[in-house]
């Protein structure tokens, strides 16, 4: 729960920064920014399903959209054991925080993917499988 205050308190300040001003619904927590995006859990999501994890995971892009593009809100899949992710559905928006007109969606599952040490992916994915 401090890990949680304390990502709030550093990164929600960053996130409008670098989003503009952008209200985050309270069932999101900002977990990670990176490079003016922000990456947002909804933590009573997190489904754990063997040696998995879903959760749903909204990433506002701030100011680097293209094609009308702002934000993402997708079904994400982690495989714990092995450290690898993948997206099971997807919406994309040309509003921040997943709001806004629905530009895309998707019901696709996407191979699996090994996250880079360092990453956004890597620190959700070890925050998701600890839950």
């Amino acid at each position: 729960m401090l890990r949680i205050l304390l990502a709030l308190f550093f990164l929600l300040p960053a996130l409008s920064v670098a989003a503009g001003p952008v209200s985050v619904p309270s069932y999101l927590t900002v977990y990670k920014t990176f490079d003016g995006r922000a990456f947002l859990i909804d933590q009573k999501s997190i489904k754990k399903k063997g040696g998995t994890r879903q959760y749903v995971q909204v990433i506002d892009l701030g100011d680097h959209n293209d094609n009308e593009v702002r934000s993402r809100r997708s079904l994400e899949e982690a495989d714990c054991k092995d450290g690898k992710t993948r997206t099971l559905e997807e919406t994309v928006y040309d509003g921040p925080v997943a709001t806004g007109k629905v530009l895309r969606e998707a019901k696709e599952i996407s191979e699996w993917s090994t996250e880079a040490e360092g990453s956004p992916g890597k620190a959700i994915l070890t925050f998701v499988c600890g839950q």
